[in-house]
């Protein structure tokens, strides 16, 4: 399926926030050369591919986190929402510039092969293994890849800070 870019209106067949041209601009003023643009056919496939990765990146580890409501259930990504207003009170509408670099960011990581998504090992290191009444002692975590947790990239929660809810936004209330 080829680059389908969201315009704010909530297309329901939506597959990235950002244009490639528009990536390609914001890598090549950063500076950043991880971000390799050449008119080959497998390279243009490959930069598509690593938005719509990090688009799907964008979406999944801020689910349920983001400001406002979707503005439809039919629309195929996270934004654009209604109500969503950033940390200084101000709508963001459409899709905010925020969106757009974090995705751009996280786009720069796929295509440099990194798994911003890494799938979750259940192959625990055995510690002890009894046959006779059956006793099995498994590692928490460890080297095996008993557990698996997705990088942590700083510029992109700060990118989005203004975009999702806070722990300063959630408040308990007793009564």
């Amino acid at each position: 399926m080829s680059l389908l870019v969201e315009e704010g209106i909530g297309n329901p067949h939506s597959n990235s926030y950002v244009e490639v041209s528009d990536t390609d601009l914001y890598h090549e003023d950063l500076g950043n050369s991880g971000w390799v643009v050449t008119q080959e056919l497998d390279n243009i496939s490959r930069r598509e591919i690593a938005i719509k990765k990090a688009t799907a990146y964008i979406d999944r580890k801020y689910a349920g986190k983001w400001r406002g409501t979707k503005s439809s259930s039919d629309q195929a990504l996270a934004w654009p929402r209604w109500g969503a207003y950033d940390e200084n009170g101000y709508l963001l509408d459409a899709i905010p510039e925020r969106v757009k670099k974090a995705t751009m960011e996280a786009a720069l990581r796929f295509f440099a092969g990194t798994d911003l998504l890494p799938d979750a090992s259940n192959n625990k290191e055995v510690l002890q293994e009894t046959v006779g009444p059956i006793t099995m002692v498994y590692a928490q975590s460890g080297a095996s890849g008993a557990s698996v947790s997705a990088p942590v990239i700083p510029v992109i929660d700060s990118l989005l800070r203004g975009c999702v809810l806070s722990d300063t936004n959630l408040r308990m209330i007793r009564s």
